[in-house]
């Protein structure tokens, strides 16, 4: 919010088939794509790499004076809950 001087920013996370999707969307100045390529904001490069590590992907889309939208997109391993008879947890 600091560098988008954005007055508000809306977040949702949800699951969209086995990918987990995080969106943050703010309301505030935005950025042109020049920027975004240039590589000269280190806080997207290091989202993008970390996100890249997970098997997953990052956009953005952004306009000057638009605002911008986040998506992150991460695989989920998913695996089957144990049932209580192999944990020795009692049913509820």
């Amino acid at each position: 919010m600091r560098h988008a001087r954005a007055q508000t920013v809306s977040v949702q996370l949800q699951l969209e088939g086995e990918m987990l999707c995080l969106r943050v969307s703010d309301d505030g100045c935005g950025f042109a794509d020049a920027a975004r390529s240039a590589g000269s904001s280190f806080g997207l490069v290091g989202m993008r790499e970390r996100i890249q590590m997970l098997g997953g992907q990052l956009c953005i889309d952004s306009q000057p004076g638009e605002g911008t939208t986040i998506t992150a997109r991460v695989p989920l391993d998913l695996l089957p809950l144990p049932s209580p008879a192999s944990t020795g947890a009692l049913p509820s």
